[in-house]
């Protein structure tokens, strides 16, 4: 097949006026493109950059791809994620990973916390704010509490005084994101002292788990871990990642079924990486979810995890493309996979 690979690169956007110095975060680089273009192509089909931008409209019509291998982020909003997905379906191109509605909506963490809660899937007690005017005492979780922009993910907003733990620092905290996020709401929700486990969910019909890991720092501390934007920057020498978790074993099952729970509620597909934390008691609570998981050969959590396990890169994106082809009924036939 010809597989046509859309994405946002962190180098279209620079001399840009950025209002925070993440602000290019979510986006990839060369790197990645160049190792799933590679990928794709080890596999046996013909991969064909496409790029995210107003461009990429042309592109399309013009190379007429048989499935497009999706990464973009999109810019400007909180449905931009949606943007190359819903251009997609108008062309009627099959693509990778999840539909519109689900992009859009699980970039809005208050609203994904809604929806996965209507399935009975546990999450951290929560308030959303558009103004520091609707702080008030009484309709705050309790102390401590982690402050988030709403509509952003990798790590976009998060930094190791997002945990506030009373009312001055919480009202900082808020300013500040209004302040450099600006345009959107503020999540404000109870912190989860304890361990923090992410977990990979691949397939449709019935999805599976991935695998799971722990994140947390490398030396002995008493801090909380936060996996904020300054913890990720210098993850090689801060983070430890550790695969699998060691997880009680009832601990572990409940883990999974709230996950694959989760990506059946937000109708997911293809892949997803989604966040838990596990408190004291062994109590589990779904943070976030990204259907859109980085790629990136190096650093990415998904990747991680999936050489810990023995998995190769080639083979995650061979799963994600297999995964798609079947949905969509395309007629070609790739060779199976079994590992993952």
């Amino acid at each position: 097949m010809k597989i046509g690979i859309t994405y946002n690169l962190k180098t279209d956007f620079k001399g840009l006026a950025l209002a925070a110095e993440d602000a290019l975060e979510e986006f990839d680089s060369e790197k990645t493109v160049d190792a799933i273009a590679s990928a794709i192509v080890k596999i046996g089909h013909e991969a064909v950059k496409l790029g995210g931008g107003e461009q990429v409209i042309g592109k399309i019509k013009n190379e007429e791809p048989s499935l497009v291998f999706n990464i973009a982020e999109g810019v400007n909003g909180r449905a931009r994620e949606a943007q190359i997905p819903a251009l997609l379906e108008l062309l009627k191109i099959p693509y990778t990973h999840s539909d519109p509605l689900t992009l859009a909506l699980t970039l809005d963490k208050s609203m994904t916390k809604h929806v996965v809660k209507s399935c009975g899937v546990n999450t951290p007690d929560f308030l959303v704010v558009s103004d520091t005017a609707e702080l008030k005492g009484d309709n705050l979780p309790g102390f401590p509490l982690i402050v988030k922009p709403a509509w952003e993910g990798s790590s976009k907003g998060i930094r190791t005084n997002s945990k506030v733990n009373n009312f001055d620092e919480l009202e900082t905290q808020v300013g500040w994101v209004f302040k450099n996020y600006p345009g959107q709401p503020v999540l404000i929700e109870q912190f989860i002292r304890g361990r923090e486990i992410t977990v990979g969910v691949i397939g449709n019909n019935p999805p599976r788990i991935l695998g799971m890991m722990e994140i947390g720092f490398k030396e002995n501390t008493k801090k909380d871990f936060i996996y904020s934007l300054e913890v990720k920057r210098d993850y090689e020498k801060l983070v430890k990642y550790t695969c699998p978790p060691g997880l009680d074993d009832k601990v572990a099952a409940k883990v999974e079924k709230m996950a694959l729970s989760a990506y059946d509620c937000l109708h997911c597909k293809d892949i997803a990486r989604m966040d838990f934390r596990i408190d004291e008691k062994a109590n589990a609570y779904f943070i976030e979810i990204n259907p859109l998981p980085g790629l990136s050969p190096d650093y990415s959590d998904l990747i991680i995890m999936s050489k810990k396990l023995g998995i190769e890169y080639e083979d995650i994106i061979r799963g994600i493309i297999e995964n798609a082809v079947k949905r969509y009924n395309i007629g070609e036939k790739i060779e199976s996979c079994t590992s993952v």
